[in-house]
């Protein structure tokens, strides 16, 4: 049977995706009312598949996201059609409906025109649900209007140039209207990306301004790894700003992740001039096996504690940023109440699927992450030594004395007595 922490996950990434869909409709403030009752029966109906084959052992994380896709679209299709409804004062096709659907060309125009519809609010959805609210009520305003032009324009020529007619006519709205949220999109996708880089380029004036600070201690030779280091990543940034393929999520992480790994380096290199180049030097004589500060633990940013969105982390990502934790963890064995109840949710998040499908590694890492945790102190690190123990009372002390220190005097007298004096002689 799937474990309940995963079970768990599952169903609530399912339930912020149906809100996310409302959300991005302006549907929020609907909910719990009448209005939305398609859409809570298919997000009851979904939820009970899911804990029947749960209990029937039937459920895995791939049968379970599946389920969630199916029943996703079908929530976005009854949230497009309560949202057109809402802005359309004829609700839709209105009572020429069925005349208008029982025409062959009408039907093809409209459908054409609803899939279109249908597309245009999928790829902008994004855009729509971060507008203030008069903008987002004015587009589906205009995209409601379209849908309503079927009725009227019916009304006004039911014939097969009549049908014609509307498809040309909706196809330039929806041209005109998608003009107008590309020029915004491609404003916000710049703004986007000019914070995001501003954002990685203030850690490099973080860790720049670090080594300004150790650069009395530093030899040349690091120095030139530091200086080295932010020009690459300096350079990495610009080209990021300059180059339309930045806008690519794919190609801009992977971008991102050159300038992680310089800054990476350039903290190495800072902490090893703070440290006095002692970082990584094997212990001395008896001590510990295993070194506190490997340089793996460093380059991984193991001297913070890092965060994690568990909604959109990878089952991968999330294996590594828990194995950092866990090394920060053994380094600084201390977490703030904060971050010691995010770990034991990302150690909590973590599944099989992490470890293809073997439970017993899942188990072993888990177990260890938590025992790193355990042994954690709340104090940053400072040693509490145990009390010590109560001495006896003196009191009892001078007793056992009183008996046992007269009884060797005497067998001591005795000895020498013997030794000493010769015996008498007859």
């Amino acid at each position: 049977m799937l474990e309940k922490s995963t079970f768990d996950r599952e169903m609530n990434s399912y339930l912020l995706e149906v809100d996310g869909i409302l959300k991005g409709r302006g549907l929020m403030s609907m909910k719990g009312t009448s209005s939305l009752d398609e859409i809570q029966k298919e997000v009851e109906l979904t939820l009970s598949k899911m804990r029947e084959n749960r209990a029937t052992g039937k459920a895995n994380v791939n049968s379970l996201r599946a389920l969630a896709n199916d029943s996703t679209r079908r929530v976005a299709v009854f949230a497009d059609r309560i949202r057109y409804n809402q802005h359309s004062s004829l609700s839709g096709l209105g009572d020429h409906g069925d005349d208008l659907l029982s025409h062959p060309e009408w039907k093809v125009a409209f459908t054409q025109v609803a899939a279109a519809v249908s597309d245009f609010t999928n790829r902008y959805s994004r855009l729509i649900s971060n507008m203030d609210p008069v903008a987002r009520s004015q587009v589906d305003k205009a995209l409601a209007s379209i849908i309503d032009n079927a009725t009227t324009s019916y009304k006004t020529s039911p014939t097969d140039e009549g049908a014609q007619s509307y498809s040309q006519l909706s196809a330039r709205q929806l041209a005109a209207l998608e003009a107008e949220l590309s020029s915004k999109l491609a404003k916000s996708s710049a703004a986007e990306l000019t914070v995001l880089v501003q954002q990685k380029d203030q850690e490099r004036v973080r860790i720049l301004s670090n080594a300004k600070l150790v650069e009395s201690k530093a030899s040349a030779a690091q120095m030139s790894v530091i200086n080295d280091a932010n020009r690459r990543a300096m350079s990495t940034l610009e080209e990021i700003l300059s180059n339309q393929s930045s806008y690519d999520a794919a190609i801009r992480q992977k971008k991102f992740r050159l300038v992680d790994g310089d800054l990476a380096m350039m903290q190495k290199a800072v902490e090893s001039i703070r440290f006095g180049g002692k970082l990584g030097t094997p212990p001395a004589r008896g001590g510990p096996r295993f070194r506190d500060a490997s340089a793996e633990s460093l380059s991984g940013g193991a001297f913070r504690f890092t965060s994690a969105d568990l909604n959109t982390i990878t089952q991968a990502q999330l294996v590594e940023v828990v194995r950092k934790n866990t090394a920060y963890l053994r380094l600084s064995r201390h977490l703030s109440p904060e971050e010691t109840t995010e770990f034991r949710k990302q150690v909590n998040a973590l599944t099989i699927d992490a470890f293809d499908g073997k439970a017993t590694q899942l188990k072993s890492f888990q177990d260890y992450s938590l025992s790193m945790l355990s042994k954690s102190s709340s104090l940053g690190g400072v040693i509490i030594l145990d009390k010590p123990r109560k001495a006896w009372p003196n009191v009892a002390r001078l007793g056992m004395s009183m008996i046992a220190y007269p009884g060797a005097l005497i067998l001591l007298g005795l000895v020498s007595y013997r030794l000493l004096i010769p015996p008498n002689t007859p």
